[in-house]
């Protein structure tokens, strides 16, 4: 929308995108800008399309009377203060995509009857979603959250696909209703996560592999993992983190074959040996989809980049089924 469109002066319409040193950083301007950005707001249809304003009052609050209960895409906008939608009922589509939030963000007593599509949204201060309804699909994505995040008493009647979350600190997730429809690709991060209190975890995970039961060998396997060698788990952990890698139980399994790897050669052979025998025990009561797994998750890669003396000696050290497998892939070192 043009600003001769609008009901708006041109000045009054530069200063809705104006940057964040601009004139309505300062508070007692704060009833102005918010009448131009009313008006602007009530010149939409179905929808209202709110980007690349910069924020920049202690507190700003978006709700059913500024909204005016229809749909709504905020994109590439910049919060400075404390910010909340509430009492809102979404008619159409609502979409918040590539926003930052400096300070505290609530989304409270809010009904979407659209879609609703929130990615690539970061998070400085603490956030809580509650009292949310969601009678169409609902997709959270690439998030990063710096503080402390809260899900409490959100309700899904469509599907509800979570994923890429970047949860730095604690999180709450309590009271949701239509678990069945809930989906949280990142599954492994959320159930070893010693931060996240779930009150219906479990009967998430009953749902979820349900629907996916190719997934639950992975899952079982990557959270064993977990339980038996945790400092090593938690150096893949942060692997993952700073590489911004899939979170993915397999990804899991794959990078600690990695460590394995390091171990074997910077000839650390006993820490090496506890893998591998980990592993080795694992093959004795596999079944054809665990052997499978362990093969291409993790011996396939533990000599890989390590060059030929490395490997010779490494040799030594594989038992018997671990080496089985590995010669399914390649040959042994000579």
């Amino acid at each position: 929308m043009q600003w001769s469109d609008t009901n708006l002066t041109q000045e009054e319409y530069a200063l809705l995108s104006c940057s964040k040193d601009g004139w309505y950083k300062k508070q007692e301007r704060y009833t102005q800008f918010m009448d131009i950005l009313k008006r602007y707001i009530e010149l939409w249809g179905t929808a209202v399309s709110i980007d690349f304003i910069d924020f920049c009052f202690p507190e700003i609050t978006f709700n059913g009377d500024l909204i005016g209960n229809r749909g709504m895409q905020m994109i590439n906008c910049s919060f400075y203060g404390k910010v909340s939608f509430k009492d809102t009922v979404f008619k159409e589509e609502c979409r918040i995509q590539d926003c930052i939030f400096h300070q505290e963000a609530i989304y409270k007593n809010l009904l979407f009857n659209g879609e609703a599509t929130w990615v690539l949204n970061s998070y400085k201060q603490q956030v809580t979603y509650q009292s949310l309804t969601f009678k169409d699909e609902f997709f959270l994505s690439s998030q990063t959250y710096e503080d402390h995040v809260a899900f409490e008493k959100l309700e899904f009647c469509s599907e509800a696909d979570f994923n890429s979350l970047d949860c730095k600190k604690e999180f709450k997730i309590i009271d949701l209703k239509g678990i069945e429809f809930f989906k949280w690709d990142d599954l492994i991060c959320v159930y070893n996560s010693p931060q996240c209190e779930w009150d219906d975890q479990e009967l998430f995970l009953e749902n979820y592999f349900k629907k996916n039961p190719d997934d639950l060998k992975t899952f079982k396997l990557a959270n064993e993992l977990k339980e038996v060698f945790p400092e090593e788990m938690d150096r893949v952990n942060q692997k993952l983190i700073d590489n911004d890698w899939s979170w993915s139980c397999y990804y899991y399994i794959e990078y600690f074959g990695s460590i394995t790897k390091q171990y074997l050669g910077k000839k650390e052979y006993a820490k090496a040996k506890r893998h591998l025998d980990f592993f080795e025990n694992k093959l004795r009561t596999s079944d054809k989809e665990l052997t499978h797994l362990i093969s291409v998750a993790y011996v396939e890669n533990i000599l890989w980049q390590l060059n030929h003396k490395q490997q010779k000696e490494a040799w030594k050290y594989i038992p018997p089924r671990v080496k089985g497998e590995y010669e399914k892939i390649w040959s042994p070192p000579r």
